[in-house]
């Protein structure tokens, strides 16, 4: 079983600008300064980040580099007079929310070359708590992911539960997170998961909440492993992340972050 909308890893970062007054998300804090990069992380990428004149991320380009070579990939994001997300296109990728009179966004329609996704979203008060996708190859929608979703009290994802539908819903990932007490340099809330859906990006360092992670294990079952990456972070004097440090185990394998801000 697949685990759809794995939108890359550097699309979890994209609208930390979110009124605080919106019913969609939860407060969120003012930032110091807008971040403009980030590069290194062990997928080998630099994501560049343009916003519009109320601070609002409005483009990115991502550049992949594999075995010498650089891919590059656009996102294009518009949204409404409140500032929610209407659509985006990310590698020619057409997303189109449905958000009702509240600010809540309801489910997202994901066209691909061979196939449409619908994604539904339940809430608990301004909380994503729960995602249900359903892929129609043509004849007709059916479930095929459910991603479950629990908080700490500062608003940051503590555990995040992959189902697969295999009659009935299947565990197939758990991933919990730990965090330290600064703000991270992107405020994101829902529209974490709207972007990405929480799903296979956690694998790649993606996830960012309310702070920043500084633990990550992640238990997959089929087949059964353990994977814990910690992260050790430099601050700037605005408190905000110059440098993040991951250490996998198994493995040891070590990936470093460098931040950019205006």
């Amino acid at each position: 079983m697949k685990l759809k909308l794995l939108i890359t890893a550097f699309l979890i970062i994209i609208l930390w600008g979110c009124k605080k007054n919106e019913t969609n998300n939860p407060s969120t804090p003012l930032l110091s300064k807008l971040l403009i990069k980030w590069e290194g992380r062990s997928d080998s990428t630099e994501d560049a980040f343009t916003y519009d004149a109320n601070s609002k991320l409005v483009g990115i380009v991502s550049h992949n580099f594999f075995s010498g070579s650089a891919e590059i990939i656009t996102g294009i994001f518009t949204r409404n007079s409140n500032g929610y997300i209407t659509s985006f296109i990310y590698d020619d990728h057409m997303n189109t929310l449905n958000i009702d009179a509240s600010g809540h966004y309801i489910y997202k329609i994901i066209d691909n070359a061979t196939s449409k996704d619908s994604l539904v979203y339940t809430y608990n008060g301004s909380q994503i708590t729960q995602t249900i996708d359903f892929v129609d190859f043509g004849s007709g929608y059916q479930p095929v992911g459910k991603y479950v979703i629990t908080y700490d009290a500062n608003g940051n994802i503590l555990n995040q539960e992959t189902y697969g539908y295999i009659s009935p819903w299947i565990l197939m990932r758990k991933v919990t997170y730990t965090y330290d007490s600064k703000l991270s340099p992107l405020q994101l809330n829902n529209d974490d998961i709207i972007i990405t859906d929480v799903t296979e990006g956690v694998e790649n360092e993606s996830y960012v909440g309310h702070n920043n992670v500084i633990r990550r294990v992640i238990e997959n079952y089929y087949p059964s492993e353990t994977i814990t990456t910690n992260f050790v972070y430099t601050y700037n004097s605005y408190n905000m992340p110059l440098t993040a440090i991951g250490t996998k185990s198994p493995g040891g394998e070590i990936s470093t972050t460098t931040y950019t801000y205006q």
